[in-house]
């Protein structure tokens, strides 16, 4: 999603908890299905939890030119592409 937008303004991040065998399999399921923004992912949920104040995994953040975060999405749903695509035009147009 990162190359949908000028990045310069809006970024797009993903921050998973795996298991340290499963941990390997972020980098291939992020290009098998094309993911085009950042992607962080750890071993440790409750260090990951409360660093990033997230409860719901996977969490996925929009942050804007100054670093801070504007939305937070925990969990997936078919619909959050959309949702997405509408808070970043949203924060491209108050930028």
């Amino acid at each position: 999603m990162n190359g949908e937008y000028d990045a310069s303004k809006v970024k797009v991040v993903s921050v998973s908890v795996d298991d340290e065998r499963s941990v390997a399999d972020v980098k291939p399921f992020a290009q098998k299905y094309d993911v085009r923004h950042t992607v962080l992912s750890g071993t440790d949920a409750q260090n990951v939890g409360r660093e990033f104040g997230v409860s719901g995994i996977p969490a996925n953040f929009l942050i804007g030119p100054d670093g801070r975060i504007i939305q937070q999405w925990e969990g997936y749903t078919p619909e959050e592409p959309a949702e997405w695509r509408e808070a970043i035009s949203s924060a491209l147009g108050s930028t």
